[in-house]
């Protein structure tokens, strides 16, 4: 009998596909939008609280209070604090007291200021949204990933994910409770999908033919959508020098 060499091959149980449907590239492009804005406003609200330090605080037309008022806000920008539609009007305001309506530098540098802040508010709340409906689609949508596969199936009906139905560690009831079994299958998802010796079933180890450089191979290996299969016979050997099937 001719045999030939063989390898090990581990692979993981779950196509990755499973665990790419965690990913939001919406949200993601919502939250890389919001950086850039925060970044651009951080920059504009700097140079405004410049010139409100260097034109509106010294202003002899301020009382007490607003100066100290001016103060705080000239703070909060150098700080990058975004302020609120009726804070930066009261802002806008005592600039064009003190500035004139066409004039100052505070005025100019108070609307770019708004602007940007605007945005920065409208991405923030956007990005909440979808922040909140995210967390909601992955509370179920680990089981019905699991439950649309084959070998989830499986996974789920054979007791390898134990705290699927059950058996969570600690305390907690409700919807706290089903958060964390949410988190735990996710996790098993990405274990399942990106290592080679997950728990229970969903390793898989083949024995494989390895042929010579410029050998054939006997038997390949058949590739489907769900899952990969190789066919290969038991050798048994008969006496010392006898055939095999």
């Amino acid at each position: 009998m001719t045999r030939t060499s063989a390898v090990l091959l581990r692979t993981a149980g779950f196509p990755v596909r499973l665990w790419c449907a965690a990913g939001s590239p919406y949200l993601f492009q919502l939250l890389r939008e919001l950086d850039d804005v925060e970044r651009e406003f951080a920059r504009s609200a700097g140079r405004a609280a410049e010139v409100i330090g260097r034109e509106l605080i010294p202003h002899p037309g301020l009382s007490v209070a607003e100066r100290r008022w001016a103060l705080d806000q000239r703070r909060r920008l150098h700080r990058g604090y975004v302020p609120g539609a009726a804070e930066h009007a009261r802002l806008t305001e005592l600039a064009r007291r003190c500035g004139g309506a066409a004039g100052g530098g505070a005025v100019a540098g108070l609307a770019e200021t708004g602007k940007l802040g605007e945005a920065v508010g409208e991405l923030r709340a956007l990005a909440g949204v979808r922040h909140k409906a995210e967390l909601a689609w992955l509370g179920t949508a680990g089981r019905q990933l699991l439950a649309g596969h084959p070998v989830g199936r499986r996974a789920l009906a054979d007791g390898t994910f134990p705290a699927a139905e059950g058996g969570l560690p600690g305390g907690g009831e409700g919807a706290a409770r089903e958060r964390r079994r949410a988190d735990y299958l996710w996790r098993m998802i990405a274990r399942g999908s990106a290592k080679v010796t997950p728990r229970g079933w969903l390793g898989h180890v083949a024995a494989l033919d390895a042929a010579e450089p410029g050998g054939a191979v006997r038997r390949e290996m058949a590739l489907t959508d769900e899952v990969a299969t190789y066919w290969a016979e038991n050798e048994h050997r008969a006496g010392a020098g006898g055939a095999s099937s």
